[in-house]
């Protein structure tokens, strides 16, 4: 059995959750049946206070906004479709990635990884301030993403390494445009939005760091795409990708101490970049990971965290492939939904992401978690907790001082910490002689405990009756729905007493609940039965 403590206030958080629109999203192009487009924006909708996130010139958008050198003709269709799209869906939070660039500035390099030729660094710098000017009046753009992943400044070698003095300078040409425009003094500039996939920081990646701060002429956000584990050979299981959830938090504060005094993002992330390992990690796996994950980042302090794909990789959202927040809405005749999920509704990881933009949002208390289990992790508001099983094979008992419960493998369950759904009396009583003296102290001590409020919040408190020397009558509240069962009961007891047989236990302890529609009525039927 899990036992897991609420203490003191710990910190405040700063996590705005969001996601990243790639290639192009079923439901913006009116792809699909208006059912399913309507389901889609209406997920949306409904978590409009999180960072939607577009790349200006990449995924969806093409590259050549301007076709050609010294000319004023510009290509604003995709970007014009999709800024409305968010427009029209009341999104409060916008980011631009200024990524990638038009042909005639670059290298062209056939697999995409191409960088801006430093002759049109200066042009490229205006291009971006021209995009942020043009829908900074369209939607509300609070980051701009300078470039992504330092693509095209990877040098191969043995060992490899980043071409990080030609990235600073397209860097600081950027940021210069940005902020040589008073209309968009108001724009967060993020980056060098770099990428990592070991704890502690690689020595290239700390090279680059290095050079970076201390020659960037100027940024708001340090961020970074963190891939736990990348390469071929570096396979994992299910739990071993979820025994690593931990280095989340040290990469944020490797983040931090590379760039001090910056807030942390993360753009990213991933319990493996090869999205071929995603055919072996399934629904569950992936909600769970992410639930700990943006767990981590929330009391890590990071400013801002991306999933990748509005509906997965591209278009997709289909188990075997990385899951995003949406189904296709083309449905069985686009990407193909499992049949878990119907076209354009929203998944797991969904519904991972909203308990953070509903519960967790920026300037929400946060109190310390403590878990005696490390397959049982929690994150926990003032009115709020958020449980993760990260076990996908074992169901785990959780208590702690407001429950007592069950965690399906790898579910994921937000309940409230203060609020009382069922009000009631449970009479609990056991075998005379069934138990030593000192266990009949822990007995009487964790009938007073069960279903208790945690002292940070003591909203409400359990009252315990003697009714007989080895009978308690309990008046309680519950935060579920209906009545804890006489399972739930005798966990509890058990995990109190100790040197007890569980068998033994359930054999000679009693659990009797009084039923009724409410409290008053549960009272009635208490003292009608016991004839008091």
């Amino acid at each position: 059995m899990a036992s897991l403590s609420i203490g003191q206030l710990q910190s405040v958080s700063k996590l705005r959750v969001g996601v990243t629109l790639t290639q192009t999203t079923p439901a913006e192009t009116n792809l699909g049946t208006p059912v399913a487009r309507a389901l889609a924006n209406g997920h949306i909708e409904a978590m409009s206070g999180a960072v939607y996130n577009l790349l200006a010139m990449s995924h969806g958008c093409t590259q050549n906004v301007s076709t050609s050198q010294g000319s004023m003709a510009r290509n604003w269709a995709d970007l014009d479709r999709r800024t409305a799209w968010l427009a029209a869906r009341g999104v409060k939070h916008v980011s631009i990635g200024l990524f990638s660039a038009p042909d005639w500035m670059t290298t062209l390099a056939a697999d995409g990884n191409y960088k801006v030729l430093p002759a049109y660094h200066s042009e490229f710098g205006a291009l971006c301030a021209e995009i942020l000017v043009r829908y900074a009046g369209i939607v509300p753009i609070e980051y701009a993403q300078v470039w992504s992943e330092l693509k095209g400044y990877f040098v191969a070698g043995a060992p490899w390494s980043w071409d990080y003095s030609e990235f600073t300078a397209l860097y600081n040409a950027v940021y210069s445009a940005i902020r040589a425009d008073s209309r968009l003094n108001g724009i967060k500039i993020v980056g060098p939005y770099i990428t990592e996939s070991i704890v502690p920081m690689q020595s290239q990646t700390s090279a680059a760091m290095a050079y970076w701060q201390a020659n960037k002429v100027g940024c708001d956000i340090v961020a970074s795409d963190f891939r736990r584990d990348s390469g071929a050979a570096s396979v994992r299981t299910e739990a071993q990708y979820m025994a690593l959830t931990s280095d989340f938090t040290t990469h944020a504060s490797d983040m931090a101490a590379a760039a001090p005094g910056l807030p942390v993002a993360c753009l990213e992330a991933y319990p493996h970049s090869d999205l071929s390992k995603y055919a072996t990690l399934s629904v569950e796996f992936q909600a769970a990971w992410w639930a700990s994950v943006l767990a981590r980042q929330t009391i890590a302090g990071v400013d801002h965290s991306l999933a990748w794909g509005v509906g997965g990789d591209g278009a997709l959202a289909d188990e075997g492939v990385q899951i995003g927040w949406l189904m296709d809405t083309r449905g069985a005749s686009g990407a193909g939904s499992p049949s878990r999920y119907a076209a354009g509704d929203k998944t797991a990881n969904y519904d991972v992401f909203k308990s953070f933009h509903d519960y967790f949002p920026p300037g929400t208390s946060l109190y310390a978690v403590t878990s005696d289990d490390a397959d049982v992790e929690g994150i926990a508001s003032g009115s709020h907790v958020l449980l993760v099983n990260k076990n996908g094979t074992t169901t785990k008992r959780v208590t702690t001082g407001i429950y007592s419960l069950a965690l399906s493998p790898y579910e994921v369950r937000l309940l409230p910490r203060a609020s009382v759904g069922w009000h009631g009396y449970v009479r609990v009583q056991y075998t005379p002689g069934s138990l030593t003296a000192p266990q009949q102290t822990e007995f009487q001590n964790a009938v007073s405990a069960f279903g208790r409020q945690d002292s940070v919040s003591p909203a409400w408190k359990n009252h315990p009756r003697a009714i007989g020397a080895q009978d308690r009558l309990v008046e309680f509240g519950w935060p579920s729905t209906t009545a804890p069962t006489s399972t739930e009961w005798l966990d509890w007891i058990d995990g109190q007493i100790t040197g007890v047989n569980r068998t033994t236990l359930s054999t000679n302890i009693v659990i009797t609940t009084y039923a009724g529609a409410d409290r008053e009525a549960r009272r009635l039927a208490c003292k009608a039965a016991l004839g008091i």
